[in-house]
């Protein structure tokens, strides 16, 4: 019938399927491409390995996660009947998909012992007599895992003879390769959607909408319960809720979670480790919390940290309705997210500040309004403003002059002596001394230390300049291309230190603070010049008044 040997038509049979099992690896479409291989791999195997038998046979796709199967792709007379009924979690496809081995039954009415029985319809409407039903296996050998089951059944009885097994497995194996790759290719086309979304939600400035995406797309590619994006507020020792997103048909309480930091939960946990952290039993988890509202159906968690550049921002919870919900795959997922999202949402927290902080200080000030409404809107953002200050650079004369200046959080009056020259805030020309301001405008960068006591900087600034300042943060302000002076905080308090974040953005409000004060410095001039004028009107008018008639 075949003129040629048996190994040698197998490897044509493999030649065949290679393009579209790289297809499933490469297309942009994985599941449609996964469908044509899958109908390909059948048609295959009836004209090929059983060309002289009226089969059907189907490929099912198996769901770890629900413990189900689907059927991908179906042929013969009974292809309605297998889309309509798919194998049963207890049927003959899952006790294969189980013990890992092929099950080949060449007469039904001698049923193998342990087996679960065929569908009473298979038998008793189609006439089944004989059947082969072989798990699609992928992973490296001993590590298997089941992805589906290729069921192949014939109206006859027939003995499978040792050709057409070996020709059969080559085909379970194929299409377990194509369901692998189409599962895997279009989990990262799936992932990197994911992140595509949350980079563009980023770019709408909005923290909490930028969380909503993130717990939204973990949700949607890991089957969660429901995912929460907490954010810490260090002001008050919190994690608040910053977006949540519930599972396809499950109701969302509604209220919002708050958690102390202090407070022994998984979350605190992976805040403080700055580690992930998986409880696939949360009855058997001794750092879960119960979360009100949300936590009645939770039985498995996992948690990631939002970091980026070294910071932490808050944490990313994930919750499942079954025990050991989240697989190796998801985890990963999850904390490759968890990294991207953290920069969407440090980046969207930042332009948020900056823009906010930009929009409050516009208004046009007298230069002393101005200065102490930048300090109010510093700390309305939650920064330590203890110790802020502003100084003003002349670049012609080179001189340096602190008009506002706080220290450990009281305003130093300009008639307060720490102004007199030669002291600490007093007008002094650059590189008298070796202080904060003299550093941001010599090297015209901004300076940020986490903490003078351990910092490299300690030897680049005198002592003298930085008593009692434990972290601080100075950027340059810039006109024009011109440096014109310095903005810092300084922060007195062993719990307040400064960090990268702290220094972008205020290299960034820099120069708007450069545009505002120089602004200010018009309108108090355009003031005094106006007062002055006013002053000379009421001086003429008082002469003009003293003249007899």
């Amino acid at each position: 019938m075949h003129a040629l040997p048996p190994h040698e038509r197998h490897a044509l049979h493999l030649q065949k399927v290679s393009q579209q099992l790289l297809a499933t690896w490469s297309d942009q479409n994985p599941a449609t491409t996964l469908q044509s291989t899958l109908v390909e791999i059948l048609e295959q195997l009836d004209s090929e390995v059983m060309p002289d038998l009226a089969i059907s046979a189907s490929i099912s796709i198996f769901t770890a996660r629900t413990n189900s199967f689907a059927v991908g792709e179906a042929i013969g007379p009974l292809a309605k009947f297998f889309r309509i009924h798919p194998p049963h979690a207890d049927g003959i496809a899952s006790y294969v998909g189980q013990t890992k081995q092929p099950l080949f039954v060449n007469d039904v009415m001698d049923w193998p012992a342990g087996v679960p029985v065929l569908r009473p319809a298979l038998l008793d409407e189609f006439g089944i007599r004989s059947l082969a039903h072989l798990p699609l296996l992928a992973g490296q050998p001993g590590l298997e895992i089941t992805v589906g089951a290729l069921l192949i059944y014939l109206p006859v009885q027939h003995n499978f003879d040792a050709e057409e097994k070996i020709g059969i497995r080559i085909f379970a194996a194929q299409a377990a390769i194509a369901v692998q790759n189409a599962w895997v290719y279009g989990r990262q086309l799936r992932e990197q959607a994911a992140l595509r979304a949350i980079s563009s939600t980023a770019t709408n400035m909005d923290p909490n909408q930028v969380s909503h995406e993130i717990a939204r797309q973990v949700v949607e590619l890991t089957d969660a319960a429901y995912a929460v994006v907490f954010a810490a507020n260090r002001n008050q020792s919190l994690l608040e809720t910053m977006g949540i997103a519930v599972g396809t048909g499950k109701a969302n309480p509604g209220s919002e979670i708050t958690l102390e930091l202090d407070t022994i939960s998984i979350n605190s946990h992976v805040f403080t480790t700055r580690n992930s952290y998986y409880a696939a039993d949360l009855a058997q988890e001794p750092l879960y919390y119960h979360y009100k509202d949300w936590d009645e159906e939770t039985r498995a968690a996992y948690c990631a940290p939002l970091l980026a550049r070294g910071e932490i921002w808050g944490t990313l919870y994930v919750a499942g309705d079954a025990k050991d919900s989240f697989d190796d795959e998801d985890r990963r997922f999850i904390d490759e997210l968890a990294a991207h999202a953290a920069v969407a949402l440090r980046s969207s927290k930042l332009l948020n500040a900056v823009i906010s902080f930009q929009q409050r200080i516009s208004e046009m000030r007298t230069l002393a309004e101005q200065f102490r409404q930048i300090w109010q809107e510093l700390a309305a953002l939650g920064y330590d403003v203890s110790g802020f200050f502003v100084a003003l650079y002349d670049e012609t004369s080179q001189m340096i002059h602190f008009p506002f200046v706080r220290e450990k959080d009281a305003l130093v009056a300009d008639n307060d002596e720490r102004k007199a020259p030669g002291q600490l805030y007093g007008p002094r020309r650059l590189g008298d001394v070796r202080g904060l301001v003299e550093w941001v405008l010599q090297r015209r960068a901004s300076l940020l230390a986490r903490d003078f006591r351990r910092s490299r900087h300690s030897l680049s600034i005198a002592h003298s300049q930085r008593t009692d300042v434990i972290s601080g943060v100075v950027a340059p302000m810039m006109r024009h291309g011109q440096i014109v002076g310095a903005v810092g905080l300084r922060s007195y308090d062993e719990g307040s230190v400064f960090t990268e974040y702290d220094r972008q953005f205020l290299e960034v409000v820099a120069n708007h603070i450069a545009v505002i004060l120089a602004n200010a410095q018009r309108h108090s001039e355009e003031e005094r010049q106006l007062q002055f004028r006013q002053r000379i009107n009421q001086f003429q008018s008082r002469i003009v008044d003293a003249l007899p008639i």
